[in-house]
């Protein structure tokens, strides 16, 4: 009876081994989509180290921002938001090759918790649209480049 519970546990195991190596590995997309989340994550616990670590050194923009500027812009706005909630709304990713474009809809809401929706104020929250540029490197997505826009009104 023991003989047969070991081949049991032997075919068992080589099945899942099998099952495992059958699956597709992520794909380029679902590689940025998981850097969106992480990113998603960190704004919400203010942790800018972990923002720092997608973002490439050769960051640069239309608007002449480097990364230095952006560092400076997440200090600036983590240290002026005391409660901070994202969301990320919608995004969508493009890759073509070693390059990619993520455009994703952003809800940052200025509070951590509230009771009912009617006590969320309209200062409260914020929507911006990103338009993300990413470089492949070494099997790696980096953050090249990027632009954003606040949503609906002011």
């Amino acid at each position: 009876m023991k003989y047969k519970n070991n081949i049991a546990i032997i075919i068992l195991v080589f099945y899942l081994a099998l099952q495992s190596g059958c699956h597709d590995p992520l794909t380029d997309e679902d590689r940025i989509h998981s850097i969106i989340e992480d990113v998603q994550a960190a704004a919400t616990e203010k942790d800018i180290g972990m923002i720092k670590d997608f973002i490439a050194d050769d960051y640069h923009d239309k608007k002449g921002r480097k990364v230095q500027d952006i560092h400076a812009l997440l200090a600036y706005y983590f240290f002026r938001t005391r409660n901070l909630s994202v969301f990320v709304k919608r995004s969508e990713v493009t890759v073509d090759g070693d390059r990619a474009r993520a455009i994703v809809d952003v809800l940052f809401l200025n509070r951590r918790q509230f009771e009912k929706l009617p006590d969320l104020i309209p200062e409260d929250l914020v929507v911006y649209e990103f338009d993300v540029g990413f470089v492949k490197r070494s099997e790696r997505w980096w953050v090249i480049e990027g632009t954003w826009e606040r949503m609906g009104g002011r």
